[in-house]
């Protein structure tokens, strides 16, 4: 391999002005930087409110329709192996059991006034039954409420 050696004696550049251009052109890169994210911060802001959330909530409500469907399906051809889980999993005449059955849109405090029990007792078992996939809890109208899986 052969070396060769470059010179530069040829070239001459004043300091003063080599770093005056030089931070002229870093300027105008900087400030083209900040003018593109400013774009771009202005279209996310003003374009996509406009159309995000109806296109969201169709296709959100889409997905939901398809996977209540697939659960359908699913709970239809699986019902023997539901029901034999579950009553591994419910002892008939256990608390958790009568706990599961109140399940039905009810709040803690309504489970736990039905049953005579406290708060903190119907909650350990509410959080069990979560745990086992038997109920789910969710938020509506400000309040949470308990809905059984199957």
């Amino acid at each position: 391999m052969k070396k060769t050696r470059l010179s530069f004696s040829s070239v001459s550049i004043e300091p003063s002005r080599a770093s005056a251009h030089g931070a002229e052109g870093a300027s105008a890169k900087t400030d083209y930087g900040i003018r593109e994210r400013k774009r771009r911060k202005t279209l996310q802001t003003n374009q996509w409110p406009q159309w995000r959330d109806k296109m969201s909530d169709d296709k959100l409500t889409n997905i939901q329709d398809l996977l209540e469907d697939i659960k359908s399906i699913l709970m239809l051809s699986n019902s023997k192996q539901i029901q034999d889980a579950k009553q591994q999993l419910l002892k008939d005449g256990s608390e958790q059991k009568k706990i599961y059955d109140l399940c039905d849109g009810k709040t803690t405090q309504e489970i736990a006034t039905t049953l005579q029990k406290s708060l903190e007792y119907v909650n350990s078992n509410l959080s069990l039954l979560r745990r086992k996939g038997l109920i789910k809890t969710i938020e509506k109208n400000g309040s949470k409420i308990h809905e059984q899986r199957f």
